[in-house]
């Protein structure tokens, strides 16, 4: 029992790495927190008859409260509206979500590895469940000036619904780059399986970053993504942009 203890404790002693704000291994040390508002504008293109598209914009607060010892408590709430054309009619609903959860992540020999566990809730009844759990993990190797990684995603809906009571996996592979002392990238190529239409996505997607100050960093984003449904012979394209404020305080 005892060593168990003392393994517990150098475990829970490593110290959090020193990253940028912009970067996805970030944490925030105890009782600091990473404060990111992100404006964001996406458009869906589903080639069925009639083509049906759809336009959203979206607001988005996220905050990353550090608990040291590797540890961090997550929150994020966001405000949608949503524009949907189909043949002449159009419909435009206005949802809300909010997520909790906890993120753990240590370095070993600039090896980093990450988990992150979270409870969503939305009012969105179109596109996806009502309430699931989002699970993240994400393995990378700290080099001189960039972070190459692996992220795997899963969403595990907890309400039972006709359309969306399926899982949604994803995996994607990226490189964390310090371009120059103020600027990063963050890009990544990315697959997707949707089980609720069975469906198949890859996709890329991009972050440049401006770093004012050690505390502070103005992002632009961007992400393109392709599906297609064999059953139906049908294909989606997703293209969205953004804009993002960091604070760490």
């Amino acid at each position: 029992m005892k060593k168990i203890l003392l393994l517990a404790s150098a475990f829970l002693s490593i110290p959090a790495a020193a990253h940028e704000i912009t970067s996805p291994f970030y944490l925030p040390e105890m009782g600091h927190v990473l404060s990111q508002t992100s404006a964001l504008y996406s458009k869906n293109k589903i080639t069925t008859s009639p083509t049906t598209r759809t336009y959203r914009t979206a607001i988005v607060e996220e905050l990353t409260l550090g608990l040291g010892a590797g540890l961090a408590a997550l929150m994020n709430g966001d405000l949608n509206w949503t524009r949907q054309k189909q043949d002449k009619t159009y419909s435009t609903p206005h949802t809300k979500g909010y997520a909790a959860g906890l993120k753990g992540q240590w370095e070993v020999d600039g090896l980093l590895t990450q988990f992150s566990g979270l409870y969503h809730q939305t009012t969105e009844v179109d596109f996806s469940a009502r309430r699931l759990l989002e699970t993240h993990f994400r393995f990378g190797k700290q080099l001189k000036t960039m972070t190459p990684y692996v992220h795997l995603q899963g969403n595990f809906p907890l309400h039972a619904r006709s359309h969306f009571n399926n899982p949604l996996y994803r995996a994607e592979t990226g490189v964390f780059q310090q371009v120059s002392p103020k600027t990063t990238l963050d890009t990544a190529l990315y697959l997707q399986y949707d089980k609720n239409v069975k469906g198949k996505s890859y996709g890329i997607r991009g972050e440049y970053s401006y770093l004012a100050t050690q505390w502070m960093a103005i992002s632009i984003n961007g992400q393109w993504q392709a599906r297609g449904h064999a059953k139906a012979h049908e294909k989606t394209y997703h293209q969205q942009i953004g804009t993002k404020i960091s604070f760490s305080f």
